[in-house]
């Protein structure tokens, strides 16, 4: 029997994982959820049924943060590709530069 697996993530962290998936680096976002309405009858049994709102998600997304947003706001900067490192750059200069003076 396979064991149950569930993964539960805070509004950050789907926020993040959505910068990510889309390769987004700049502006600042927030989670935004839509939701569908419908209405029903329901009830316990067929004598007691009662007019009854259903409410589902239809999607998740991100939407840029306009300035005074309030919530949870994830700066997209944060996953921005990050440069060489500057021993990187130094040990490609030091290369470079043996390769041009063995003329």
């Amino acid at each position: 029997m396979a064991d149950n697996i569930e993964f539960t993530f805070s509004h950050r962290q789907v926020i993040e994982a959505l910068l990510v998936k889309k390769g987004i680096t700049e502006g600042k976002w927030a989670l935004i959820v839509q939701f569908g309405f419908n209405a029903i009858t329901a009830g316990p049994s067929d004598d007691e049924l009662f007019p009854t709102a259903m409410v589902g998600v239809t999607s998740i997304g991100i939407r840029r943060a306009e300035e005074g947003t309030k919530g949870v706001i994830v700066d997209a900067t944060l996953f921005a590709p990050r440069r060489k490192t500057t021993k990187k750059i130094a040990a490609s200069r030091v290369k470079t530069s043996k390769t041009v003076s063995k003329k």
